[in-house]
């Protein structure tokens, strides 16, 4: 109990004393703005506020205290483009709907996609298309094995043409590529 307790204490402190940095940082932007529309006479160290706290750090009078954020959301993205290297995202998302005459055809990329995991479902003139998607990869690098898996789930939905007939519906799955035939009401059913 006591360690539990211990560590939340230490990360309410470490909340804290972040917010205060930010909060100092930003006041410190901010005068050096008003300094620099101003042109003023410089502004004193002393004279900023929660100085008393941090009296012990040194820092530059020039620097942007959200260089750091921008520094931080660069990394981030760094580390979120190499845990997704391999798998692109808006690979599985192309899309060709064509009027082939008595019916539409629909073709979906959906590479890694198992037949069994497809769902296609017609609910209220739209077409829905649900699909578990597993990707693998493995690169060897440097004398190690780095094996990566994957999996994500595909969900689209394709409003129907007002010609198309929601009780003919065909797919079929081949090459990563999902195929689904929808045939087009009569003229006369239609009225």
């Amino acid at each position: 109990m006591y360690r539990v307790l211990g560590r939340r204490t230490l990360y309410a402190l470490l909340a804290l004393f972040s917010l205060i940095i930010l909060v100092q940082g930003y006041v410190i932007y901010q005068l050096q703005q008003e300094h620099t529309t101003n042109e003023t006479a410089p502004i004193e160290k002393s004279s900023l506020p929660l100085d008393d706290l941090f009296k012990d750090f040194s820092y530059k009078r020039e620097i942007d205290p959200f260089d750091e954020l921008r520094k931080m959301q660069a990394h981030m993205r760094e580390v979120v483009k190499d845990m997704n290297s391999g798998f692109d995202p808006t690979d599985f998302t192309s899309s060709v709907i064509e009027d082939r005459g008595t019916y539409y055809i629909l073709q979906i990329h959906l590479p890694g996609a198992d037949k069994k995991n497809i769902s296609i479902d017609v609910r209220k003139r739209l077409l829905h298309v649900k699909a578990d998607l597993q990707s693998h990869s493995q690169v060897h690098q440097n004398g190690y094995i780095n094996t990566a898996r994957q999996s994500h789930r595909f969900y689209r939905s394709f409003q129907l043409p007002d010609d198309a007939d929601e009780m003919n519906i065909r797919h079929s799955y081949d090459e990563d590529t999902l195929q689904i035939q929808i045939d087009k009401m009569d003229k006369q059913a239609m009225h």
